[in-house]
C-alpha cells in the first residue's frame, strides 16, 4: 500500500522489508530533504479505526485496512499526517 497524497516536496527515498516480532513488514520512507515520513505495514487480522499514539518526539497513527496493519509516523502536524494515512491504499 502506498499513499496517493504526500505534502509538497516529499518523495519516496527508500523501501525495505524486515521481520518484526515474526511478522514480515514493509517500510516506506518519504522525505523532503529535512523531515521524514515512515509507513510500516504488515498483514493484520481485522479492520480497525485509526488510533493515535501520543509521542513527544513525532506524530504516530496506526490503523488496519484491507487486511493490512499500518503505522505512519512523521514530524508533520497530525492533520497533515492523517491526510497521508487516509490516502494510503
Amino acid at each position: 500500500m502506498k499513499p496517493s497524497h504526500l505534502p509538497a516536496g516529499y518523495k519516496l527515498i527508500r523501501t525495505a522489508s524486515l521481520c518484526v516480532n515474526g511478522f514480515s513488514c514493509s517500510h516506506l520512507q518519504f522525505s523532503n530533504g529535512v523531515n521524514t515520513i515512515s509507513i510500516f505495514q504488515h498483514r493484520a487480522g481485522k479492520e480497525a479505526p485509526v488510533q493515535k499514539v501520543d509521542s513527544k518526539v513525532t506524530n504516530v497513527l496506526t490503523w488496519a485496512r484491507d487486511g493490512m496493519q499500518l503505522t505512519i509516523m512523521g514530524d508533520l502536524p497530525r492533520a497533515e499526517l492523517q491526510k497521508v494515512a487516509d490516502s494510503t491504499k
